[in-house]
C-alpha cells in the first residue's frame, strides 16, 4: 500500500508539478497546478484502495482500513527520509524530507482520499456478497 501510494504521488507530481513551488501556505496549495497534482493523486490513490478492498482486503474492518492507510502514509515519509537524499535529490536530507513529504501528499488529505476509496470498495464488495432477499 505504501508503494502504491508513493507511486501515485510520483505520477501526479511528474505530470503536473515540475515547476511548482513547494510551500504549504494556502496561496501555494490552491494554485491551479497544485489542484491538478492533488486531484490526480487522490483519484489514483482512491481508485487503488477501492480495487484493493474489493479484491484482497474484503475481511478488513473500517478501523483496520484506517490504521493501514495511516500507517502506509507515515511509511511514505519514512521511506522519503531514508532514500530521499541518496536516490531522489541531494536537498532531501532527513531534516527536510518530512516537509517535502507533507507538501507532496497534501498533509493528511492523501490518507483521507485513500480511506474514502477503500471504504467505498469495502461497501461495494460487501453489498455484492450480501444475500438477496
Amino acid at each position: 500500500m505504501t508503494l502504491g501510494m508513493g507511486i501515485a504521488v510520483t505520477i501526479s507530481w511528474f505530470v503536473f508539478g515540475r515547476q511548482d513551488s513547494l510551500g504549504l501556505e494556502p496561496h501555494d496549495m490552491l494554485t491551479q497546478r497544485r489542484l491538478g497534482i492533488y486531484g490526480s493523486q487522490f483519484l489514483l490513490i482512491g481508485g487503488f484502495l477501492y480495487a484493493l478492498t474489493r479484491t484482497w482486503f474484503l475481511a478488513w474492518s473500517t478501523v483496520t482500513l484506517w490504521a493501514s492507510v495511516t500507517t502506509a502514509w507515515l511509511l511514505e515519509g519514512v521511506v522519503l527520509t531514508v532514500i530521499g537524499e541518496p536516490l531522489v535529490a541531494n536537498e532531501l536530507s532527513p531534516l527536510v524530507a518530512w516537509y517535502f513529504w507533507l507538501v507532496a501528499t497534501a498533509g493528511p488529505l492523501q490518507p483521507l482520499a485513500a480511506f474514502v476509496g477503500g471504504w467505498l470498495g469495502l461497501r461495494r464488495a460487501r453489498s455484492a456478497q450480501a444475500p438477496s432477499r
